[in-house]
This record gives C-alpha cells, sequence and structure tokens, in this order.
C-alpha cells in the first residue's frame, strides 16, 4: 500500500523522484515491555 501510494505522488510529482525511499523505524510496545511501576499505573486517557 505504501509503495502504491508513493508512485502514485510521485507520478503527481508531490514527491521527489531522487533518493531511495528508507522505511521508518516501527516500534509495537505491549505491556510486557513496560517497566512494572509503568505497566501497573492506570490509563488516564
Amino acid at each position: 500500500m505504501r509503495r502504491a501510494c508513493r508512485t502514485i505522488m510521485r507520478a503527481h510529482k508531490a514527491l521527489p523522484d531522487d533518493g531511495p525511499i528508507l522505511p521508518s523505524a516501527i516500534q509495537v510496545v505491549t505491556p510486557f515491555d513496560l517497566p512494572p511501576d509503568v505497566a501497573a499505573a492506570p490509563c488516564t486517557e
């Protein structure tokens, strides 16, 4: 999906044609990855 969107945007000159596109870093955080004091705190949002 990302490649398709970028291809369309490049065709419409919304993105530059030069250089490789590097994907952004994705970090998945689960309760098991959090420190114990943060994981036990209730969510206020």
